[in-house]
C-alpha cells in the first residue's frame, strides 16, 4: 500500500496500522523516511525498516513485503 506524504496520509498509516493485533514489519522508503519512522514511534510488536530510495527495491511494494518479511 501507498499513502500520502502528508499529515492525513500519516494518521492513516497509523490507523492501519493499529488495526493489526499481530507482529507487524513496515519498510519506508523517500525523502521522509526517517521522520516518517520517528513519528510512528516506538510501539512493542513493530518493526520499521528504512530502505534507501535509489534502490530498486523501494518502487515495488512486492519486494518490500518480502524484504521486510526475510529480514531480521
Amino acid at each position: 500500500m501507498k499513502f500520502p506524504a502528508t499529515t492525513m496520509g500519516l494518521e492513516a498509516i497509523k490507523h492501519f496500522l493499529t488495526s493489526y493485533s499481530n507482529h507487524v514489519r513496515l519498510a519506508v522508503a523517500g525523502v521522509a523516511a526517517l521522520s516518517l519512522a520517528l513519528a510512528l514511534g516506538n510501539v512493542p510488536g513493530r518493526e520499521t525498516f528504512i530502505v534507501s530510495s535509489n534502490s530498486s527495491i523501494a518502487d515495488q511494494a512486492a519486494a518490500l513485503a518480502h524484504y521486510a518479511e526475510h529480514t531480521l
